[in-house]
């Protein structure tokens, strides 16, 4: 959803969300981009993180560690050692997107490829997942301040 961003300076920072009006007290050195950037991450680690404990719960599959990093060249990575990194830009898509991206990550610690096997267990999970990543690749992921 399209949100209006208000900015304040104050003495602390302090981000709420009520009525697609998000609004971001900040000290006055900072800048209104460094403030709203900050503000996303924490969001992303809250909004974020919360779909991904729910995907764990919903597959019963759990990695040894879950991080959220700016990733420019994809939304998410499994190692081998079982552990997944999440894209902080993740927080501009749809929560059906960062679900699937999360059930596709998942998927990863039973099956390190994109193998039949790897997108049947996967669409187990959420049938309309490739609708959704079809859908997911034309939205914007880039904030913009006017």
């Amino acid at each position: 959803e399209i949100v209006t961003v208000r900015f304040r300076a104050g003495s602390s920072f302090q981000v709420t969300l009520e009525d697609a009006v998000m609004s971001i007290t900040h000290r006055s050195t900072q800048t209104s981009q460094a403030a709203l950037n900050r503000a996303l991450n924490e969001l992303a680690h809250q909004e974020v993180l919360a779909i991904f404990e729910r995907a764990c719960q919903r597959t019963g599959f759990k990695p040894n560690s879950v991080t959220l990093k700016n990733l420019r060249s994809s939304l998410g990575r499994c190692s081998s050692t079982r552990h997944i990194i999440l894209a902080t830009r993740l927080i501009h898509y749809p929560r059906e997107a960062i679900l699937a991206v999360c059930y596709h990550e998942l998927a990863h610690l039973s099956h390190m490829n994109h193998s039949q096997r790897f997108y049947d267990q996967l669409e187990g999970w959420m049938p309309d997942y490739r609708k959704v990543m079809k859908n997911a690749r034309n939205f914007p992921s880039v904030s913009a301040i006017d």
